[in-house]
């Protein structure tokens, strides 16, 4: 495996590359971000047994590269994955309120094949 993208697994996506004793080889998450998941899992389940009213809260990002013509046309112009621009959206909810109102937000990140776009 290519060095650079090795370094982006491991630092980036907070991953391990890990190989088997039959040359497998195969991706493992860090030690720390497992116990961060669960201490965190573990804080929720406590808060929910409490009867916590607080609402949990979700945040997500979403990006596409995909330009579509109009509603009847079924495929629309690629742009290949690292290439050129995305556009990218942000946006925090709960299945309780939907979304916080404010905390949307959208906008065009220039990427190259040697940045990450969660840089931007």
């Amino acid at each position: 495996m290519d060095p650079s993208i090795k370094k982006e697994l491991s630092t980036k996506v907070l991953l391990l590359l890990c190989g088997c004793n039959d040359e497998r080889r195969f991706l493992m998450e860090r030690n720390y971000i497992f116990a961060m998941r669960v201490k965190f899992l573990r804080t929720l389940v406590n808060l929910r047994k409490c009867n916590d009213t607080r609402p949990v809260i979700y945040l997500d990002v979403a990006w596409g590269t995909y330009i579509w013509k109009n509603e009847f046309n079924s495929e629309g112009f690629k742009v290949p994955t690292g290439k050129g621009s995305r556009l990218m959206i942000c946006h925090a909810g709960s299945s309780s309120f939907g979304f916080v109102p404010g905390s949307k937000l959208v906008f065009r990140c220039q990427s190259s094949n040697s940045v990450d776009y969660y840089t931007q």
